[in-house]
């Protein structure tokens, strides 16, 4: 597999992970990559993807579980 094919497949998979995030389940998150009028905030949605895939590689854990993670530290801000 090329390495655009993983990049492209992983972008995916962060994606769909990202389109679950509701002002219910993951206030903070949510609020990180949408403003205040509840529209995707680009610039927060790509620096939100690149600290997934930092946490993906460091704790070895699926992007799913990475996202509660976030979530809990953006809450101790």
């Amino acid at each position: 597999m090329k390495k655009k094919d993983t990049e492209h497949q992983l972008r995916l998979a962060i994606k769909e992970a990202l389109s679950r995030v509701t002002k219910a389940n993951s206030p903070a998150v949510f609020g990180f990559i949408h403003n205040y009028k509840g529209k995707l905030n680009t610039d927060g949605y790509n620096r939100m993807e690149t600290l997934i895939v930092q946490k993906v590689i460091a704790t070895r854990i699926s992007i799913e579980a990475v996202i509660p993670q976030i979530e809990d530290e953006l809450n101790m801000m």
